[in-house]
């Protein structure tokens, strides 16, 4: 029981943190006007999309899919920054959800 608890307060953090990865990469589609920002735009409507996936990954309570979406979350988290498209506190809430998902067992 305190295991699913575990899996779904990770799939919570997770899952906020990528919706706000994904909101900042839609903010900055408004008006695209130059190829980069037409780039970055997608960056980060992808890597919100694979932080989303990977928090209802988690959320599912398989293990294997559990661990496949804490690794996505942790990775598409890390992504968006490096990218330039990412938020750093979803990035954060992201990272911190995944390492929750992944040290719970």
């Amino acid at each position: 029981m305190a295991t699913v608890r575990a899996y779904r307060r990770a799939s919570t953090l997770t899952l906020v943190g990528g919706v706000m990865i994904f909101v900042v990469a839609l903010t900055s589609a408004v008006v695209p006007t130059t190829l980069s920002e037409v780039i970055l735009t997608v960056t980060g409507l992808s890597t919100g999309v694979g932080v989303i996936i990977g928090a209802l990954m988690i959320r599912s309570g398989d293990p294997r899919k559990v661990r496949i979406g804490a690794v996505m979350a942790v990775a598409f988290g890390i992504a968006s920054v490096i990218a330039g498209a990412g938020f750093i506190i979803g990035l954060a809430l992201s990272v911190l959800g995944g390492l929750i998902a992944l040290l719970e067992r």
